[in-house]
C-alpha cells in the first residue's frame, strides 16, 4: 500500500508548472504568479467579465407575444427547449466541479472549473426558470412533465451515462488515493478513458445540444420580431457556452498533445470511440428536432433546416479537435456552410476560431451594456433584442 495523499490540500511544495493538470500530486496553495497554461487564467478573466444578473432582462412583453401571438407549434419549441435545457444545465451545473475539479491540480484550471459551473447554476437554470414562471401559471406541472417525456428522458440517459461514468471512476480514485489503495491497471484504464469521453460529452453538450434551443427560439424572433426578451437572454446563455465550448476544445487538445498530462495513448486509443460518440450524438439531436416540430414549422425554420445546421455544427466542433467527420455516419453530407447565416447575428463571438481575450465582442454589465461591439455589430443590433430594467 501506498501512503494517504491529502486531497484538499497538501503541505509539499508543488511546482505547478511542472505539475499534472489532473491526478497528479495534489493540490496545494492557489496561486497565480507562475502558470503552466496562462490560457485558462485569461479566460477565466473573459468569463467573469462577462457577468450578468439572470433577472436583469424583463419579461413583460413576452408575456403578450406568448400567449397571444406564438402558433402552436412556436409555443410548443419554447416549451420543449426550456425543458430541456433545464437538463442540460441541471448536470453541467454540477458536473464540472465534482467530476474535473475534485482531481484538477493546476490553480489556473481549478478556478476556471468553478467559474464555469458557478454561471450554469447561477445564471442559465435561473434563468430558464424565470421565463417557465411567465409563461405558465403552474410551472411546476412543466418541471415535473419533463420526466413522462420519453424523447427527453433518452437524450438525458444518453448525456449523463457517459458524465456518471467519469464520476463513478473518479470518486473510486479519490477513494483510493485517501486510503493509499493502489489502483490496479485495468481501474487505471477506466479512470483514463470515461475521464476523456467525460470531457467529449461536455463539449459537444456545449457546442451542440444547445443550438436546436437557440436557433429555434431565434427563428422566431429573427422572422416576426417576437420574444425579444427570451432571444435576448439567450444571447448572453449562447455568449456563456461559446465560451464553455472554447474551454472543452482547449482542453481537449491538450490532453490530447500534451504526453507529460498522460492522456495522448488514450485519447488515441479512444478516436474511434470519440467520432462514433459525435455521430451518436447527431443522430439524437435529429430525433429531438423530429420531436420539436412534430406539431409544425414556421417561417424561417423546419426540421430539415436544423438537422442541417446541426450537421455543420457537428462537423465543427469535430474539427476543432481534430476529428475529420464521415458523410456516410452523418446523413451522407459533411456540412461545411451555414445553412442558417443569420444566427451569427445573435451570436456574436465565434470561440472556436477567435480567442475570447481577442475579441470579447459582447460585454455585459449591470445596468448597461458597454459599447466595444466589433466589426459589422452594432449596439443598436443588441439593443433590439433586451429590455434592461432601470
Amino acid at each position: 500500500m501506498n501512503s494517504k495523499k491529502n486531497m484538499l490540500y497538501t503541505d509539499k511544495y508543488i511546482d505547478f508548472t511542472q505539475e499534472k493538470m489532473f491526478f497528479g500530486t495534489g493540490k496545494n496553495t492557489q496561486r497565480f504568479d507562475s502558470m503552466k497554461y496562462p490560457w485558462y487564467d485569461k479566460n477565466n478573466g473573459v468569463q467573469q467579465g462577462n457577468d450578468w444578473p439572470h433577472d436583469e432582462i424583463t419579461i413583460k412583453n413576452d408575456l403578450y407575444d406568448h400567449s397571444e401571438k406564438l402558433t402552436e407549434a412556436q409555443q410548443f419549441i419554447i416549451k420543449r427547449s426550456l425543458q430541456r435545457a433545464i437538463f442540460l444545465d441541471s448536470i453541467n451545473g454540477r458536473g464540472p466541479v465534482l467530476v474535473f475539479g475534485q482531481v484538477c491540480n493546476l490553480p489556473e484550471v481549478e478556478a476556471i472549473i468553478t467559474t464555469w459551473q458557478h454561471f450554469e447554476v447561477n445564471k442559465h437554470s435561473k434563468t430558464y426558470t424565470k421565463h417557465l414562471r411567465a409563461f405558465y401559471t403552474n410551472p411546476g406541472e412543466v418541471f415535473d412533465e419533463s420526466f413522462t417525456l420519453p424523447e427527453l428522458q433518452k437524450v438525458a440517459k444518453a448525456i449523463a451515462t457517459p458524465y456518471n461514468d467519469a464520476y463513478y471512476n473518479v470518486i473510486n480514485w479519490i477513494y483510493k488515493q485517501q486510503r493509499g489503495i493502489e489502483m490496479s491497471e485495468e481501474e487505471t484504464t477506466e479512470l483514463l478513458e470515461t475521464f476523456i469521453m467525460g470531457w467529449v460529452e461536455v463539449n459537444i453538450l456545449e457546442g451542440v445540444r444547445f443550438y436546436p434551443f437557440f436557433s429555434g427560439v431565434w427563428g422566431i424572433n429573427h422572422n416576426t420580431k417576437l420574444m425579444n426578451e427570451l432571444s435576448g437572454d439567450i444571447i448572453f446563455i449562447c455568449r456563456d457556452e461559446n465560451e464553455h465550448l472554447n474551454l472543452t476544445q482547449h482542453t481537449l487538445k491538450i490532453l490530447k498533445k500534451h504526453e507529460e498530462e498522460g492522456f495522448t495513448e488514450t485519447f488515441r486509443k479512444l478516436t474511434p470511440r470519440i467520432k462514433e460518440r459525435f455521430y451518436e450524438a447527431y443522430n439524437e439531436e435529429c430525433e429531438w428536432v423530429d420531436h420539436l416540430f412534430s406539431k409544425g414549422s414556421y417561417l424561417g425554420m423546419s426540421a430539415t433546416i436544423m438537422k442541417n445546421y446541426i450537421n455543420y455544427l457537428i462537423v465543427r466542433r469535430m474539427r476543432a479537435i481534430g476529428l475529420e467527420p464521415d458523410a456516410n455516419n452523418l446523413g451522407g453530407k459533411v456540412l461545411t456552410k451555414n445553412p442558417i447565416p443569420w444566427v451569427e447575428d445573435y451570436i456574436y463571438n465565434d470561440s472556436e476560431e477567435k480567442l475570447p481575450q481577442q475579441e470579447n465582442v459582447l460585454n455585459y454589465v449591470t445596468n448597461g451594456i458597454k459599447d466595444d461591439i466589433l466589426d459589422h455589430t452594432t449596439m443598436e443590433s443588441v439593443k433590439k433584442y433586451i429590455r434592461i430594467r432601470g
